[in-house]
């Protein structure tokens, strides 16, 4: 006789987070329908320092805030500790007692990220720390698939059957945004700049007061953090925190460029400042959208014969050989998706090629997939242009060299970032390669003052 069609578990959790003290305990009870067995769990959550546990402890009592820390000091565990600390948050006439909360596969926690490589981070945290299937509840996207899904997620209660329960009040709506400096304008190729901020302004007011919500962000600029929401915000920076993350230091490195890579650096420098010089005329919408892709167009094709430049290439795998032959490093490189086509390809595969010459092992990130081949641990070198640039956490990495890059305060410091993990006393080492007369020596200058202090 087969066995009658099993139902979808029912979890009770209970939630020890009177003031997030040490850590956090969950005790997890599945019941099943066939045999009616009743499994008990206790988990922990790893400590949680002084400052993360404040951060959770005013996220909850104030429903909004901005936390504004240096990459590498553990923003994601501070939002695994937020999630955990509201599964724990009562509400009326709750027939399992005061503490327990149904969790079904439509609660409502959302967790918000820039790129696949965080979502795939944060999914794999969630599931390191919950004894449960966190993915069946807490919903990780990246902003893309926010924008175009905002209304079935925040604007309907449809199949979630918690709410479909009269006798139950609004259970609390979770927003986790990691890297939420985006808010302040999403860079995408499909979208427009602002939108992701839209819709989270929108998501967010059609919950009302029902909705918390934790933005992690490494930003300091007073301009970006203005323009976030207003939002009461805990901040602090690298000098604070300076027994949690690495000590490093900064190496500049000038290039001469070949002089076919100069003639056209310079030809499309000219071009890009005559043409935001006729953006200043009157000019027909159509006519501007024109110029403006075509200022667009120019950018990139200069950054990419900057990052193709044979004595870049040549330079950057000199400086690993001599000085980081021996650890860890990730060489993050400018690159866009029809490099492929020119001859020799990308930066990305020059660079790996003349490394697998030299026998060293390289994982180079051309696609998502090759996320893969990380975590075995089996490589000296980790080639990238955007996929590691946010969030993502290795700890083995103490070398880091700027082949070529953007002049973006917030991109630079996010890239330094992947080697501010502190593993014992080891400092962390930061190359800068800088083709002179381009814009990014000025930038580079000011950069390494700023990070310096």
């Amino acid at each position: 006789m087969s066995s009658p069609p099993r139902s979808e578990e029912e979890i009770v959790t209970e939630l020890e987070c009177p003031d997030i003290i040490k850590y956090i305990t969950t005790k997890i009870v599945t019941k099943k329908q066939d045999d009616f067995s009743v499994q008990r769990t206790v988990y922990r959550v790893n400590d949680l320092r002084d400052y993360q546990r404040e951060i959770v402890k005013q996220a909850i009592e104030n429903k909004h805030l901005i936390a504004a820390l240096p990459t590498g000091s553990g923003k994601t565990a501070i939002g695994i500790a937020f999630i955990h600390c509201l599964l724990g948050k009562p509400y009326e006439d709750n027939p399992l007692g005061e503490k327990g909360v149904y969790i079904t596969t439509s609660s409502r926690f959302l967790v918000i990220v820039p790129t696949t490589a965080l979502m795939v981070q944060w999914k794999k945290m969630l599931r390191d720390n919950f004894v449960v299937n966190a993915e069946e509840y807490v919903n990780v996207m990246p902003y893309p698939s926010f924008v175009l899904k905002r209304e079935s997620i925040c604007g309907t209660t449809k199949g979630r059957r918690l709410l479909e329960q009269p006798q139950q009040p609004q259970q609390p709506f979770v927003i986790i945004v990691d890297e939420a400096h985006h808010l302040h304008g999403y860079v995408s190729d499909i979208m427009p700049k602002t939108q992701v901020r839209e819709a989270y302004d929108e998501c967010v007011e059609s919950l009302g007061e029902s909705v918390y919500t934790l933005l992690l962000t490494p930003e300091t600029n007073p301009r970006v953090i203005n323009s976030l929401p207003q939002y009461p915000i805990y901040r602090k920076i690298y000098s604070e925190l300076k027994d949690v993350l690495a000590k490093y230091k900064l190496h500049i490195v000038h290039v001469e460029l070949a002089e076919s890579t100069k003639e056209m650096y310079d030809r499309l420098t000219a071009g890009i400042a005559r043409a935001k010089e006729e953006l200043e005329a009157g000019l027909t919408p159509e006519e501007e959208a024109d110029l403006i892709a075509t200022i667009k167009s120019a950018i990139i094709r200069r950054r990419v014969a900057l990052s193709i430049d044979p004595n870049v290439i040549n330079t950057t795998v000199d400086i690993y050989m001599k000085y980081l032959r021996d650890i860890k490093t990730i060489i993050f490189t400018e690159t866009v998706g029809w490099t492929k086509y020119i001859e020799g390809g990308g930066a990305v595969t020059r660079i790996a090629k003349a490394l697998e010459k030299e026998g060293v092992r390289v994982v180079a990130l051309t696609s998502k997939k090759d996320l893969e081949k990380i975590p075995s641990g089996k490589w000296d070198v980790i080639l990238s242009a955007y996929l590691l640039s946010e969030g993502i956490d290795i700890p083995d990495v103490k070398g880091v060299i700027l082949s070529s890059y953007t002049a973006s305060e917030i991109n630079i410091v996010q890239r330094i970032g992947r080697a501010l993990r502190k593993v014992g006393n080891s400092t962390a080492h930061i190359y800068f390669i800088v083709p002179k007369g381009t814009y990014l020596e000025t930038f580079t200058y000011r950069m390494v003052a700023r990070l310096s202090h």
